[in-house]
């Protein structure tokens, strides 16, 4: 819209221009009145082309309506109803907690604790026990205490479950505070055109679906998030969008990652596991 609105504006200081030639042209007293008569009338079709041409575009303008900036590059406000919002300083925590998988220990007495608002990266070898870590919260396993007014919303890479029936809009919209406008920003940003809105998720592929459920955990009714590996299978702009997303989202995020954009870009806090230990980096 906006090249549109300059091409015509160009085309009316063209046909101005012409114009004030033209008036010019009609003051100069010449003896060859058929040849000045000549130039006047090219000088007024060439004005009558460059008015046209304006025109033209004007009614290409006014057919587009009133058309916003393009979702992708606008932000969206996270925001948390009263019934979500958190007080404790530290909604979830950990204290001397212990995990054994057959004869390997994974935690010997190792504590943690996550801060209220902070986007937190857990670290680690393969094999450390991040992703453990985080079944050990949504399970409210022995030594973890939770805020009991926190909402968690769980995202993994696989083990989702959804009906298949459903387009991309009517997934989104089903538990989500967010109106449409909102929710076609948010889908914009991760690479969803608008012809993929009604699309059913049965046609979707893999990646497209992993984008789909980060864009609708983070429009969910949840004050807290746990996400495991979220930027595996992103595309650079979709990664850069998560990035800003996590950044800006109202409540507390916790995330594996190997990801040093997310490391740099994103996480407050950083814990690292080893040695058996959930050790804070900074």
């Amino acid at each position: 819209r906006a090249r549109l609105e300059r091409a015509a504006e160009e085309k009316r200081k063209q046909a101005r221009k012409i114009e004030q030639k033209a008036k010019g042209a009609s003051k100069k007293k010449s003896t060859e009145g058929g040849g000045r008569l000549a130039h006047q009338k090219s000088i007024g079709s060439k004005e009558k082309k460059m008015h046209n041409a304006a025109k033209s575009l004007e009614h290409r303008i006014a057919a587009l309506g009133n058309v916003e900036a393009p979702e992708d590059i606008r932000r969206i406000r996270f925001r948390q109803s009263k019934a979500l919002e958190l007080h404790n300083p530290y909604p979830i925590v950990g204290t001397e907690i212990n995990k054994i998988f057959g004869d390997k220990a994974l935690f010997e007495n190792a504590s943690f604790q996550i801060p209220l608002g902070a986007k937190v990266a857990l670290t680690g070898g393969n094999g450390t026990g991040k992703t453990t870590l985080i079944q050990m919260i949504l399970n409210h396993e022995e030594g973890i205490s939770i805020s009991p007014k926190a909402k968690i919303g769980y995202f993994a890479q696989n083990g989702y479950k959804y009906n298949s029936n459903q387009n991309v809009m009517e997934f989104m919209q089903k538990d989500c505070d967010y109106n449409i406008s909102e929710i076609r920003s948010v889908l914009a940003s991760m690479g969803f055109k608008q012809n993929d809105i009604g699309k059913s998720l049965s046609v979707l592929s893999g990646g497209e679906i992993i984008k789909l459920l980060l864009a609708k955990m983070l429009m969910g009714r949840y004050n807290i998030l746990l996400m495991d590996e979220p930027s595996n299978f992103l595309d650079i702009p979709s990664l850069e969008a998560l990035e800003i997303l996590m950044k800006e989202y109202a409540g507390t995020i916790v995330f594996i990652t190997h990801d040093k954009r997310l490391l740099e870009n994103v996480a407050d806090v950083v814990y690292e596991i080893r040695d058996k230990k959930i050790n804070l980096k900074h």
